[in-house]
């Protein structure tokens, strides 16, 4: 649906999202005019008293405007209810409606701040009977209708956002019905953006990463996903919640095709190397060390994660450790290769506690974080005669900007002669600056001074795990033995880089995680699907949403299907290869990868048990973002060791 046209803007929703604000209002001041008239219907006979003759007729006065108020309101959210997204069409009268609304907020204003004057100047001396009592009912009759007039303006500020989301004045030659503009700007040539638009996402990266920093990296950061956002945004004319609603379609056409793939017997094997066998012993010792080198890479995330998945113990587990305060200047004296932590050392203890090792393993850690900086730490393994290089993945906004920092950049080492090799900029600079730092104060040199024969291993998980992989790269020239365990990744090398690193880098990756799949190039391709599906659909959109909610919700009971098939689950996907044509080849994630699938399909809710099964598979797997509510929580560390360990069990219980 395109923006909503009202007092000369452009807004950032549509004439079909006013259903269940309005619904909201209406029910609240339907609620309270219910109370109101009955109070009076209960004290009628005290209104009579000449003393509050005119706060008795403002008191009326307001009850009408109510009246009035409500049933505009249930046109409003009638009139919203009609029509498809891409048909605004019966909608036609929204923005006239909305005009009078606006008319009748002025007056209720108005209204009720004149009777609560009255209300509260009026005198106190009356022969009245009752007066007292008259003056407190209309008192409370004022100050709540107030009450209720900001709720709701409370209410409808947070749903439309009216401070700075919409887009400035229109061109009225650009108003369009459609859902995409692109005969109106170019995908392919990124200078066509129109200034305004490019300024006004810098603005919102400058406003929403206001707390990370202003100096000159951040700045250029910050220009380079305006730029991103706004080339993305650019040729599109929806509104969020047709975004919300294209996500539903979405994950049903999805589903459907996999019911279908069910029905047939037929295993989805696109990317299918193989599946992982753990009877076989070289798969098996692949896997036990992926396990084993997993506890290094969740011990970045320090007490954090350990207050997730530990909230009853996690403190007794981190008070054990902590120091008397006069103990504590001992404890930092002794702990000089331990920088920016906390004057408790919580950071530290958290890590020893989620990782599972002993203080005098640890060489080294920084747990300072920038962007392009995040923590880590180095730390010996005895058992498997190992340094371990551990890296902590997205816990910060630092982190997120540098997520999205996702041009490319050539990676320049002596095995990239040719310039073929390209990685994630973010991902890239982050890992440079860990590089820089270990050779800064010969980190592994003292690590390896106290195992000399020890093997060099790099661990990490979601950014770490994009940053330890390119780590590895860049060290694999002085420690041509490195390898690296990578663990829920993001697209962060091209074609050539990625199939470099199957040498050295393992990847492990868990069921439809968002992260793995997420790049330029997929989210073109889903802006696409989205679009396709929103112009065929031909439901309105409060009920997709609806239908959404409750489909989510009925997970857990074990139902998969309660509506009926829409246009959605019947056409194929058409989608445009304009926007596609427009980004460079999508980046991979690296290394050979064990990508862990849920077959058991018999429950679908997220908390259950779910049979797993393992399979060797390509990059090329993870180049279509799956909707599901799984595919935040398949990202998350602690669920991926699980996952881990629960297919591990199926085999050796």
């Amino acid at each position: 649906m395109p923006p909503l046209v009202v007092f000369g803007r452009s807004w950032e929703f549509g004439s079909d999202d006013l259903v269940f604000p309005f619904m909201t209002s209406a029910a609240v001041n339907t609620f309270w005019l219910l109370i109101v008239v009955s109070l009076l219907a209960v004290y009628h006979g005290d209104l009579s008293c000449p003393d509050v003759h005119n706060l008795v007729i403002l008191s009326y006065a307001t009850l009408a405007i109510f009246v009035i108020i409500i049933t505009v309101e249930f046109l409003i959210m009638f009139i919203s209810a009609r029509g498809t997204i891409a048909n605004p069409t019966p909608r036609w009268p929204i923005p006239y409606f909305l005009y009078f609304r606006v008319a009748l907020f002025i007056s209720q204003v108005m209204l009720l701040v004149t009777g609560t004057i009255f209300a509260f100047t009026d005198p106190y001396n009356s022969s009245c009977v009752n007066f007292h009592q008259t003056v407190l009912l209309l008192r409370m009759i004022m100050v709540s209708g107030l009450i209720v007039l900001m709720l709701l303006i409370s209410l409808l500020m947070i749903y439309f956002d009216p401070c700075h989301c919409y887009r400035g004045r229109l061109d009225r030659n650009h108003v369009k019905d459609s859902l995409l503009l692109s005969d109106s700007y170019d995908r392919v040539d990124v200078d066509q953006i129109p200034h305004q638009y490019h300024s006004l996402w810098e603005k919102r990266c400058n406003m929403l990463c206001c707390v990370t920093g202003q100096d000159k990296a951040h700045r250029s950061a910050y220009r380079e996903l305006s730029m991103l956002f706004a080339h993305f945004f650019v040729d599109v004319n929806l509104v969020p919640s047709d975004i919300a609603a294209g996500f539903v379609l979405l994950q049903r056409r999805q589903l459907a095709e996999e019911k279908e793939r069910i029905d047939l017997a037929e295993e989805d094997l696109y990317g299918v190397e193989r599946p992982l066998d753990l009877t076989d012993p070289t798969d098996k010792d692949c896997y036990q060390l992926t396990m084993h080198y997993y506890n290094y890479a969740l011990g970045c995330y320090t007490w954090p994660l350990l207050f997730y998945v530990k909230p009853t113990t996690a403190l007794c587990q981190l008070g054990q450790h902590i120091y008397p305060s006069d103990q504590l200047r001992t404890h930092r004296s002794q702990r000089q290769h331990v920088l920016y932590d906390n004057s408790c050392f919580c950071n530290l203890v958290g890590l020893l506690e989620m990782a599972g090792i002993d203080e005098d393993q640890i060489v080294f850690c920084s747990f300072r974080n920038n962007l392009y900086c995040i923590p880590f730490y180095v730390a010996l393994d005895y058992d498997n005669e190992a340094v371990i290089i551990a890296l902590r993945g997205t816990l910060s906004l630092h982190d997120i900007v540098t997520d999205l920092v996702a041009s490319e950049e050539v990676i320049e080492v002596e095995a990239n002669r040719d310039l073929s090799m390209r990685a994630h900029k973010g991902i890239l600079h982050t890992a440079h600056w860990v590089h820089g730092l270990l050779k800064d104060k010969g980190i592994l040199e003292k690590a390896f001074s106290r195992g000399p024969n020890f093997k060099l291993i790099v661990v990490g998980h979601s950014l770490g795990a994009g940053c330890g992989a390119m780590l590895a790269i860049l060290l694999r020239e002085e420690y041509p033995n490195v390898h690296c365990y990578s663990y829920s990744p993001p697209p962060c090398l091209n074609e050539a880089a990625a199939h470099y690193t199957r040498q050295f880098v393992t990847t492990v990756t868990l069921g439809k995680d968002l992260v793995g799949r997420f790049g330029n190039c997929t989210a073109h391709k889903l802006k696409d699907d989205i679009v396709s599906l929103l112009q065929h659909c031909r439901k309105p959109k409060y009920r997709i949403l609806l239908e959404g909610i409750v489909e989510t919700l009925a997970k857990c009971i074990g139902r998969t299907k309660l509506f009926d098939a829409g246009v959605e689950e019947q056409l194929p996907l058409i989608t445009s290869t304009t926007s596609q044509a427009s980004v460079s080849k999508p980046l991979l994630i690296p290394g050979r990868i064990i990508h862990i699938r849920v077959t058991d399909n018999t429950k679908t809710c997220m908390c259950s048990a779910r049979n797993k099964q393992a399979y060797w598979v390509t990059a090329e797997s993870f180049l279509n973002i799956v909707m599901s509510p799984e595919m935040i929580r398949d990202h998350f560390p602690n669920v991926l060791c699980e996952s881990m360990q629960s297919l591990w069990r199926q085999v050796y219980s």
